[in-house]
C-alpha cells in the first residue's frame, strides 16, 4: 500500500472512532483490522476481517507510538461510554483490552510491551477516568507489571538505547501517578487493586522480583558461561544505564513514602519492606547460591541520593524484628538465637557485609548514624542484631554486651 494512501487511511480509521458509529458490526470490523495489522488480532476474530475494505485495513502500516495513543483516547472518551454494555453482552470486550493490554497469548510480543507502555501515559493523561478506563487499568497493572515494562524497554533494539532512560522515567511517573488518578475519580469506591496500600504493596514486590531477575541474568555476560567479574562491575561498566534506571526507581519510591521510618499504622500506608520482605528473605546469601542479589542492592545503595540511602536503609531495620516478635528479650534460647542470625542474614542480603574500611564506607557511615542517631528507636533486640551483622561472623553471642559494643563504636 502507497504510504500517502496508507496515512489516509489510518486518520480515516481514528475519525470513525470520534464518530458515531452506525452498528455493533461496523465496530467490530473497525477495531479488528488495526488489531490483526498489528499482528494482535484473537484467532476467533478473524471471521470479522470479510469484506476487502477489512482486508485492507488490516495491512495498514500503523506507527505504535504515533498513532495508538489516538486510537486508546478515541475508545476511552467516545467507543466505551456507548457500546461498553453491548460489548460486555456479546464477550467482545477483548477487542478494546488488546489495545491497551494484549492477552496471554500476545503478552511476550514486543509490541505488546510498547502498547502497555503508551497505555499508561494515555491513562494518567485523561482528565477523568471512566469507570470502563478503571477496568481496563486493573487489567493493566495484572497483565503488564513493572518487571515486564522494564524488559520492554531496556531489552532488544540498541537504537532506542538514547531514549531508554526518557522512556523509563516517564513510565515510572505515570505509574505513581495512577493511584491518585484514580482516587480523584471515585473518591471512596477504589478498586482494591488500586488502592494506594495495596497498589504500592504490589509495585514492591514487583520490584523485588525485577531486582532478583536482574541480579540472575547479570552473572553471565554476554558470550561467557560463567563470568568472572564481580556483579558491582558488570552493573557500574557493562550495565550503567540498567542501575541508572533502578536507582531513579527506588528514589521515586523514597520521594512518595514507600519507605517509611516506621512500621505503617494505618492499612492505607504501603511499605516496601514490609510486602517483599518474604521475598527477600528467601533471596538471602545462606538461603540462595544468588550472591549477586546482595550485590545489587549493595550497588544500588551506594548510587542512590545519600537522603534516599537514609530513609531506604532505616525503613529496612524498622521493619525487622517488629514485624514478627516484638517483644523478644536478651536470652540464649535457640529459637532467638536463630532469629538473629536469620534477621542479620536479611541485613547482609540486601547491604551486604560493611566495615569503616570498607569500599562501601558511605553504607557504612549512614547505617552505623542510623542506628547511633536513632537509638531511642531501637529495642534490645535490636542492638543484638546490629551487632551480629556488623560483626560478620553469622552468629550470635550473649547480649549482656550489646549496648556497649552499640554505645561505643
Amino acid at each position: 500500500m502507497d504510504p500517502a494512501e496508507s496515512q489516509n487511511q489510518i486518520h480515516e480509521l481514528i475519525s470513525s472512532l470520534y464518530s458515531p458509529i452506525a452498528d455493533f458490526q461496523t465496530l467490530l470490523s473497525t477495531l479488528s483490522a488495526p488489531l490483526s495489522s498489528l499482528g494482535l488480532l484473537p484467532p476467533q476474530y478473524n471471521h470479522l476481517l470479510s469484506s476487502a475494505s477489512d482486508l485492507e485495513h488490516s495491512n495498514l502500516n500503523l506507527i505504535p507510538k504515533k498513532h495508538l495513543p489516538q486510537i486508546q483516547r478515541a475508545l476511552l472518551t467516545n467507543v466505551l461510554p456507548t457500546w461498553y454494555p453491548i460489548l460486555h453482552e456479546n464477550n467482545a470486550c477483548q477487542l478494546v483490552e488488546q489495545y491497551f493490554c494484549p492477552d496471554a497469548t500476545h503478552n511476550a510480543l514486543p509490541i505488546s510491551g510498547e502498547i502497555a507502555l503508551l497505555a499508561h501515559a494515555t491513562f494518567v493523561s485523561l482528565a477523568t477516568l471512566t469507570e470502563q478506563a478503571v477496568t481496563l487499568l486493573e487489567k493493566l497493572v495484572v497483565r503488564y507489571p513493572i518487571d515486564r515494562l522494564f524488559h520492554a524497554i531496556f531489552e532488544g533494539d540498541n537504537t532506542k538505547a538514547a531514549r531508554r532512560s526518557v522512556q523509563w522515567e516517564d513510565y515510572v511517573r505515570d505509574l505513581c501517578t495512577i493511584p491518585v488518578k484514580v482516587a480523584n475519580a471515585f473518591g471512596g469506591q477504589v478498586p482494591r487493586l488500586l488502592e494506594n496500600a495495596v497498589y504500592f504493596n504490589t509495585l514492591s514486590l514487583r520490584t523485588e522480583t525485577l531486582i532478583f531477575s536482574l541480579s540472575l541474568k547479570s552473572v553471565n555476560l554476554p558470550g561467557t558461561s560463567h563470568s568472572p567479574f564481580p556483579i558491582s562491575f558488570f552493573f557500574l561498566i557493562f550495565s550503567s544505564e540498567i542501575l541508572s534506571a533502578l536507582c531513579y526507581l527506588i528514589n521515586k519510591f523514597v520521594n512518595i513514602g514507600i519507605f517509611p521510618p516506621r512500621p505503617p499504622t494505618s492499612r492505607s500506608q504501603p511499605s516496601f519492606f514490609l510486602s517483599s520482605m518474604p521475598h527477600v528473605i528467601e533471596r538471602a546469601p545462606s538461603k540462595s547460591t544468588n550472591k549477586s542479589y546482595s550485590d545489587l542492592w549493595s550497588s544500588i545503595l551506594v548510587t542512590v541520593p545519600t537522603v534516599a540511602l537514609h530513609s531506604i536503609l532505616s525503613s529496612l531495620f524498622s521493619s525487622l524484628l517488629n514485624s514478627r516478635q516484638p517483644s523478644l528479650t536478651l536470652d540464649d534460647a535457640p529459637s532467638t538465637r536463630v532469629l538473629i542470625k536469620r534477621e542479620a542474614e536479611i541485613l547482609e542480603g540486601v547491604i551486604g557485609r560493611i566495615t569503616p574500611s570498607s569500599e562501601r564506607e558511605e553504607l557504612w557511615e549512614c547505617a552505623t548514624g542510623i542506628i547511633l542517631n536513632m537509638s531511642k528507636e531501637w529495642t534490645e533486640s535490636h542492638a543484638r542484631l546490629f551487632v551480629c551483622w556488623i560483626s560478620g561472623s553469622g552468629t550470635d553471642i550473649n547480649g549482656n554486651i550489646y549496648f556497649f559494643l552499640i554505645r561505643h563504636w
